[in-house]
């Protein structure tokens, strides 16, 4: 597996803001770019790594959290 460095920014901002909208905007990128960047990793790795609740809002799946676990160990 070879995540590129933006999708563990990527991750690592959207567990901070829990909000796909804000984390968006903090890298400076469309809404519709950062879901893409998600989608691409949930692919990469074939699983999904967060829940949308809602319009912007997300939890992280066991799989997310265990990317974040290991993105800041």
């Amino acid at each position: 597996m070879n995540l590129e460095v933006r999708w563990v920014e990527d991750l690592l901002t959207l567990e901070r803001e829990r909000s796909i909208s804000k984390a968006a905007e903090k890298r400076f990128i469309s809404q519709s770019a950062f879901t893409r960047r998600i989608q691409q990793i949930e692919e990469m790795i074939g699983a999904e790594v967060i829940i949308r609740n809602n319009k912007n809002n997300i939890e992280f799946t066991d799989i997310g959290r265990i990317l974040l676990v290991i993105f800041l160990g």
